[in-house]
């Protein structure tokens, strides 16, 4: 690969080292250097006008790390990598070059055997860039359909074998950087997406709608369900269903409803009842008769052999058209041989250019009989062409007393035999019951079921279903055993379709009761809740997170399981937040971030840069691979208010961190950030899937959110405020008319602009000074304050005084400081420093005196935004004894008297804090820590009253003075040497303090001793600060170690 760098950004071609004759290789459009990731295409030009070959390369663009983190590093990915993780080895191949090979392997194709991975570049450019898989272990596989892989998600493939059956696989797309890895894995043990179950009675042709290979069609016979995958991922996920010998409807898979109903012809037969041992439609079998023991094998039904023959007796015979009669909605009795084709979706449609059944005469002959004949349909003869099956078993028309029979009665049931409708007279033979044999009819169908179909979508789990069901159809839910203890019998439930399910299941009598179901219930209650501390390696408790209310619903039984140890079902999974403001402090992100691991030596960090593709390409394709289901996954929109808050003042180590991370903060308060739902709908992927949909969302809505943060911003003097303040100072003028609303507002928006604007200012010209001290003591004076408007103005003049003082001193003290740190050039740099800080310093104090006075304005006017108040002061980490012990709010009160006495930046570890006077008077507490004992009064616990260091302490313990118990520290002696390990007698050395009790005196002088013993063994530690990274290889003059 070639390459050429300008000042617009690099360009690329391929090399022509492999090129074949008349080959030309082409640059590329430009590369921006500026970061990301891209794509360029790498065109060949080829011979005789053949197309141009296309390779396309990814481009990973992103800032070097530790020593290299000036340094842009470039790197040339693959654009596509191929994982086969499946049993089989895969033949994959562009659509273009299978279309209609059925399992042939063309010669573009690629072969990826089980456990590898191949780069892949589509064969031709110009061609859809669609993928085709199948098993090329298999030769009797098909080509699946064409799946896109230029967009991360996941797909199923569907591959059809020898039988036409569905061969699913998975496919998973993932974009890491620049490169889509496609991975692919056997779904032989995961639910498949879909399901086609035919709960009727007659058989469903389904195919998906647009599919031009009609040998796609698949036959689910009845009562039986068959897995499936959409053969042409990229067209839209509709199905035709067809019934046999009925009609046809789509219906979207992707949306859970009743779709349209399925209907057949179901013709019947008109047949000789008593001559059929066991009626088509009957539960339980007749019992044999004498008449139908002769006439058993005959079983006539009534046919029409030709156009205006008299309908005749014949031996049923499946299928014959001629013996087919349908039943309108009005009673008419159609044959099909006789009728022309009519529209299946409209079953009730009356077509009269159709033949139904009469009587040849124009009425029925009393004490006589009519022939049947076939005549068109005639409203004026509607009482002998309207039939009905009545409950005896007779067919009869509108003349209730006659019956459909053969001609010469029991001696007519012959083949041929004419049908007539003549007087219905009651049998004489005495065997019989009721009905005479001879006028015994009934309908049979032709086709089981009712010829109407319900079909709807639903869920199993992961898996649509599409449930074809009969709608006259009910269904054997369960056997339900007896009740324990009882004598009763077992007995069946009947559930109608609209209660919904899938599986049917029945028990007779003579099967064993099934088995209890057993469900789980559990249920949480924590009304106080539960506390979260998160503590870093210093043991300093970062952040303290209390959770109350907690209501945990826990529900399992029999039909919500886990579907295998490698899948997560969940129905459903909601998070609602209230509206909250979120401030971010950048000294306590940079401790999080500490604390999550992000702070690491440049060495390591290097190694990490180096091996950045193979540990992006591992931790892909190495990914777990379990899977959880949720039916719906929502996160409710977020409204918060986001505030950052820069700090001036970060140790050393996490102004590291923050270089190392290139983290830029722009201090900006109360911006309006509002996020739209993420809604996740019947989604079966991994927990990476979930991450990585999550965080695409909320990506996509922060940068939507950029101009409201944007405005937000303290230099700009937060426009986005200003509008609000004013908004709101209009609508209480509109709607309350409220005069006062409207200048409060105002005056809060123009104040908090101008404060912002004064302070980012006076920011700018504090940095200005190159004092660092005094900048640390100027943020100091402007923190320090209520957020009331006196502490705001009294913070301003505190500033302004500073800075008046600054200017006026700085020609002395910063050429004296510079002399002392660094000689000579030194003093020069702080004659410098010196002569800028007298201008910048004033300034800067001028500036934080209009910025606590417009702050001040400011506070008179908010009287909502006020920070919540602590839930409990921060944990003491780790006391005397080491280690992290349980939550003290003694201990945590001692340790806040730490964090205030030394700013948090003291380094001293608190020991103990005790009470040792209680008056009102002249109350004080002992707070010890590892350096030094310090006795503060009630009133001014900032200011020390009495501080000992452990360095000049001998020892501490109980007495007696003016009959009152004290607390006696002895100091070390001063000699002339300056330095002494005896006791002083002097009594400056030797203070007393005064306790309320000898129990306190004792208590105290022993916690003392003890602090003093831990100081002593800790001069005496060692520490191990060698790093084998750090040695270097000395030579001598000869070049020898």
């Amino acid at each position: 690969m070639t390459y050429t760098v300008s000042k617009k950004g690099v360009t690329m071609r391929l090399g022509k080292g492999k090129m074949e004759p008349g080959a030309y290789p082409m640059w590329c459009h430009k590369i921006s250097l500026d970061g990301g990731a891209g794509v360029r295409s790498l065109r060949v030009s080829q011979p005789d006008r053949k197309p141009c070959k296309v390779y396309h390369v990814g481009i990973d663009i992103r800032p070097g790390r530790g020593r290299y983190r000036d340094t842009t590093i470039v790197t040339f990915v693959p654009r596509f990598q191929l994982e086969n993780r499946s049993k089989h080895s895969l033949a994959i191949a562009q659509k273009n070059f299978v279309r209609g090979m059925g399992t042939t392997l063309p010669t573009e194709h690629l072969l990826v055997i089980q456990g590898s991975s191949v780069i892949f570049h589509w064969p031709r450019d110009d061609l859809d860039k669609l993928l085709c898989i199948k098993h090329a272990d298999s030769p009797d596989c098909k080509w699946s359909g064409g799946v896109c892989i230029n967009k991360p998600g996941s797909v199923n493939i569907n591959m059809r074998g020898p039988n036409n059956e569905c061969r699913i696989m998975h496919m998973e797309i993932r974009l890491q950087g620049a490169t889509y890895f496609v991975i692919f894995s056997d779904a032989d043990e995961l639910p498949p997406p879909y399901r086609i179950d035919n709960l009727s009675e007659v058989n469903v042709t389904f195919w998906q709608n647009k599919v031009e290979d009609r040998r796609l069609k698949t036959l689910v016979h009845p009562l039986s369900s068959v897995p499936y995958a959409f053969d042409e991922p990229i067209l839209p996920n509709l199905i035709t269903c067809e019934v046999q010998g009925g009609s046809l409807a789509s219906y979207n898979l992707n949306k859970l409803e009743t779709g349209e109903s399925l209907y057949y012809e179901n013709f019947i037969y008109i047949a000789m009842s008593q001559t059929f041992e066991s009626p088509a439609d009957s539960q339980t079998p007749l019992k044999s008769t004498l008449f139908g023991a002769k006439y058993g094998r005959f079983q006539p039904g009534a046919d029409v052999p030709h156009p205006g023959s008299p309908v005749v007796l014949r031996k049923k015979e499946q299928g014959k058209r001629s013996q087919l009669w349908r039943m309108t909605t009005t009673g008419m009795l159609q044959n099909e041989a006789f009728t022309p084709p009519r529209d299946p979706h409209s079953p009730s449609r009356h077509n009269h250019q159709c033949m139904v059944l009469d009587i040849i005469s124009s009425g029925p002959v009393y004490n006589g009989t009519s022939t049947l004949v076939l005549k068109s349909p005639d409203n004026n003869r509607k009482s002998t062409q309207t039939w009905t099956f009545q409950k005896d078993g007779t067919l009869r028309c509108l003349f209730s007393s006659f019956a459909v029979q053969p001609k010469y009665k029991v001696l007519g049931l012959k083949e041929g035999a004419e049908m007539v409708l003549g007087p219905a007279q009651p049998s004489r033979d005495l065997l019989l019951d009721k009905v005479p044999p001879e006028m015994a009819l009934e309908r049979q169908k032709n086709l089981p079921g009712s010829g109407s179909l319900s079909v709807r979508v639903l869920t199993d789990g992961p898996t649509r279903v599409l449930q074809i069901m009969d709608i006259m159809k009910q269904r054997v839910l369960k056997k339900s055993p007896a009740i324990p203890g009882s004598v009763g019998e077992d007995f069946e439930v009947y559930m109608s379709e609209s209660s919904g399910g899938a599986a049917v299941q029945h028990s007779g009598p003579e099967e064993k009761p099934s088995k209890r179901s057993k469900s789980l219930e559990v249920v949480l209650c924590l009304k106080g809740g539960i506390g979260v501390s998160i503590i870093n390696h210093q043991m300093e408790e970062l952040v303290y997170a209390s959770f109350k209310g907690i209501d945990v619903h826990f529900n399992h039984n029999s039909k919500e399981t886990d579907l295998n140890a490698g899948i997560q079902n969940m129905q459903r999974f909601y998070v609602s937040l209230r509206k909250l403001s979120l401030n971010i402090e950048e000294l306590l992100l940079m401790k999080l971030l500490e604390f999550a691991g992000f702070a690491q030596p440049d060495s390591a960090i290097e190694k990490m840069n180096e091996a950045y593709y193979d540990s992006l390409r591992k931790m892909v394709t190495e990914s777990q691979s379990k899977r959880y289901y949720f039916e719906s996954l929502r996160i409710n929109s977020l409204s918060f208010r986001l505030s950052v808050l820069t700090s001036g003042n970060l140790p050393k180590h996490l102004v590291a961190l923050r270089h190392q991370l290139h983290l830029i903060l722009m201090q900006f308060e109360d911006a309006p950030v509002s996020l739209d739902d993420f809604v996740s709908q019947h989604q079966f992927e991994t927990q990476e899937f979930f991450l990585d949909a999550v965080k695409k969302h909320y990506n996509e809505e922060l940068r939507s959110q950029a101009i409201k943060i944007l405005g937000a911003v303290d230099f700009l003097g937060n426009p986005i405020g200003l509008l609000q303040d004013i908004r709101d100072g209009l609508k209480e003028l509109v709607f309350d008319r409220s005069v006062a609303g409207l200048v409060k507002n105002v005056t809060h928006g123009v104040s908090n602009s101008a404060a912002k604007v004064t302070g980012s200012i006076s920011d700018g010209v504090g940095t200005m000074t190159l004092d660092h001290h005094h900048q640390e003591v100027r943020n100091a004076i402007r923190g320090d304050h209520d957020g009331s408007s006196v502490g705001h103005l009294s913070a301003g003049l505190k500033g302004f005084a500073f800075g008046v003082i600054g200017g006026l001193t700085s020609v002395l003290t910063q050429p004296i400081q510079g002399a002392s740190e660094e000689g000579v050039g030194g003093f020069m740099k702080g004659v410098g420093k010196g002569v800028l800080g007298t201008f910048t310093k004033p300034t800067a104090g001028v500036l934080d005196l209009a910025s606590g006075t417009l702050n001040a304005l400011r506070s008179t006017t908010d009287g909502e935004n006020q920070m919540p108040d602590r839930i409990r002061p921060p944990r003491c980490g780790i006391k005397a004894g080491g280690g992290i012990s349980r939550y003290s709010a003694h201990d945590a009160k001692g340790h806040d008297y730490v964090l205030k006495l030394f700013d948090g930046l003291g380094g001293e570890r608190y020991f103990a804090l005790e009470t040792v006077r209680q008056t009102s008077a002249d109350g004080m507490i002992a707070l010890i820590t590892s350096k030094a004992t310090y006795f503060l009064g009630h009133a001014k616990p900032k200011e020390p009253v009495l501080q000992v260091n452990h360095k000049d302490l001998i020892h501490a313990r109980k007495g007696m003075s003016a009959n009152k118990f004290v607390i006696e520290l002895t100091k070390v002696g001063v000699d002339y040497t300056g330095y002494s390990s005896q006791p002083s007698e002097l009594n400056r050395d030797r203070p007393k303090v005064v306790c309320d009790s000898e129990k306190i005196a004792k208590k105290v002088s022993q916690q003392i001793n003890y602090a003093k013993n831990c100081f002593e063994e800790l001069k005496q530690e060692v520490t191990d600060t060698s790093n084998d990274l750090d040695l270097t290889l000395i030579l001598d003059d000869s070049g020898k170690r």
